[in-house]
């Protein structure tokens, strides 16, 4: 339970300064040419899922090729689903504290 809370604020932690900060409006300006790039790079909550994918699969590598052998990923998405909610009520608190709705 400690690497899934972990894991959530790494996640909501990079996916609300890629997408709100202004360190990285460069990038979100360049990606703005591809729509889909664009969306998903100016918000956080659509980020979250790509970056608690990312930690969930680096975390623990070796049990998802293990995992795909025996082809069960639910654990895997389990635990991805798990950090990226919780990390989406993270980046909430985060945005309400900055004044954002």
């Amino acid at each position: 339970m400690t690497q899934i809370v972990i894991m959530a604020l790494a996640t909501a932690t990079v996916s609300v300064t890629i997408a709100q900060s202004s360190a990285f409006k460069w990038l979100r300006d360049w990606t703005n040419d591809v729509p889909v790039l664009g969306t998903l790079l100016s918000c956080s909550y659509c980020l979250g899922h790509w970056v608690a994918a990312a930690l969930v699969f680096g975390n623990d590598w070796e049990w998802w090729i293990t995992a795909m052998a025996h082809e069960t990923i639910i654990p895997f998405t389990i635990a991805w689903l798990a950090v990226t909610g919780i990390a989406a009520l993270i980046s909430g608190a985060i945005g309400r504290l900055h004044g954002e709705r």
